[in-house]
């Protein structure tokens, strides 16, 4: 098994009322079958079904399993019970049933499957895991423990110690969950998620020294922070502090682009704390690879942290095809405000095709040429806008900006005029004017 390291978070085979799932989701909305409608749900009679080659019984297109598999579950329920009555002894239809009527909130009858389950089939982590999820969220706290002691007796397995700890963490009975993990780390020497589960219940209980200890040894071993910084406890002290010194890019820069947008948005969250050029490779791949714009966004912002450093990411996101992302990465640009950056800018203007990237890359470029104290060429550039262009406006604004900071408000004054002509929703202080006006010696009507 390759570690434990989101044993913190959930689980693969069934969540515990305890631990949410990753990305805090069920499944897809809708499915595309007649019957399955959202917030709709699907009688027996409604099944579509194709007679078997040689005739005889139906087979129905749309299974209990197929349902189930796209992660609707309460709306697998009626057409899973139906195929249980058909089959009474299906271990697969019956764990099934457990699952949809865990889900669905039928506790009592969840619990009760999954330990004839157990009963049949022998004990089983998967069944001994539902049955404790089903008494834990009954409220019967000491049974679904029982449950979990046992499971751990009997597999011994990686998976039954997770689920205890997460139980005892959860609870909050913070010895009680350092105990089990320390077992767990005595059976399995080389999993890091139980030296890390070891870690939040010190931090929990108030021992940060030694809890940094074990999640610096944690990291040695190969566990992320981002598992263990989720927890509330250490969000006051991530910034400075005990724990601020276990966050390294490098760590939490390799296997990014391994995971899913959800659980990588967290992992960039950290590393924003402690972003290096070094890492802005492995992001930028990231961000060519993904679609999704809070990750764009979140890729972004940690290229932001290094600016310039990062010189060959952003050369390489403004040479990409996807002109939203070309879009996100100017606008991130323009906000760095950094003169290092005139000669990719110049670069990328003469070969962007896009009318309204190009407008923005102008613009950028010239505010970029003010920053460098260029101001003849920046001028030059950005009275190339055209007045029919998107970024015609701010254009003006950063010309006017540039003509107050060197004394001409005359010359401001015009600007910002030009510029509420073309927008009349722009929102310029007032006050602003007022004060342009009395320097070039004008009156207000």
């Amino acid at each position: 098994m390759k570690g434990v390291r989101r044993c913190l978070l959930g689980f693969a085979l069934i969540a515990l009322p305890f631990a949410p799932p990753v990305n805090g989701q069920d499944g897809p909305a809708q499915l595309a079958q007649p019957g399955l409608e959202k917030g709709t749900a699907l009688r027996p009679d409604q099944v579509p079904s194709a007679p078997l080659s040689g005739g005889g019984q139906r087979v129905p297109l749309v299974t209990c399993a197929h349902v189930m598999g796209m992660g609707l579950a309460e709306r697998a329920l009626p057409l899973c019970r139906e195929e249980l009555n058909r089959d009474p002894e299906s271990v697969e239809l019956m764990r099934l049933v457990a699952l949809a009527e865990l889900e669905a909130g039928n506790l009592e009858r969840a619990a009760e499957l999954w330990q004839q389950l157990i009963e049949r089939e022998g004990w089983q982590h998967a069944y001994a895991h539902g049955w404790a999820a089903a008494l834990w969220r009954m409220g019967a706290m000491d049974r679904a423990e029982a449950v979990l002691r046992e499971n751990v007796e009997r597999t011994g397995s990686t998976l039954a110690h997770q689920s205890l700890i997460r139980f005892l963490l959860s609870a909050k009975r913070w010895g009680d969950a350092l105990e089990a993990a320390e077992k767990a780390s005595q059976a399995f020497p080389g999993e890091c998620g139980f030296v890390e589960a070891q870690g939040v219940a010190e931090a929990e209980a108030g021992r940060h020294e030694r809890a940094a200890e074990l999640l610096a040894a944690a990291t040695d071993k190969g566990c992320t922070a981002d598992r263990w910084a989720n927890y509330e406890v250490f969000a006051p002290r991530l910034l400075t502090g005990t724990y601020r010194k276990l966050l390294r890019a490098e760590d939490l820069a390799q296997g990014l682009a391994d995971l899913d947008d959800f659980d990588c948005r967290q992992r960039m969250r950290l590393l924003q704390m402690v972003m290096s050029p070094d890492v802005a490779p492995t992001v930028t791949q990231v961000l060519l690879a993904r679609s999704d714009i809070d990750l764009r966004l979140a890729g972004l912002a940690l290229l932001h942290e290094v600016g310039a450093r990062a010189m060959t990411s952003w050369e390489r996101l403004l040479a990409e095809g996807d002109e939203d992302l070309r879009t996100l990465t100017l606008q991130r640009i323009r906000a760095l405000r950094d003169p290092a950056f005139v000669p990719p800018l110049e670069t990328h203007l003469a070969r962007e095709g896009s009318r309204e990237v190009k407008s923005l890359t102008t613009l950028a470029l010239g505010e970029a040429l003010i920053t460098a104290d260029a101001p003849e060429r920046a001028s030059a550039i950005l009275e190339s806008i055209a007045e029919s262009e998107p970024t015609y406006a701010e254009g003006r604004l950063a010309l006017a900006a540039a003509a107050e900071q060197r004394g001409d408000p005359a010359a401001a004054l015009r600007l910002l005029e030009q510029a509420s002509a073309v927008d009349p929703e722009l929102r310029i202080d007032p006050r602003r004017i007022e004060r342009l006006r009395a320097a070039a010696g004008s009156r207000p009507e």
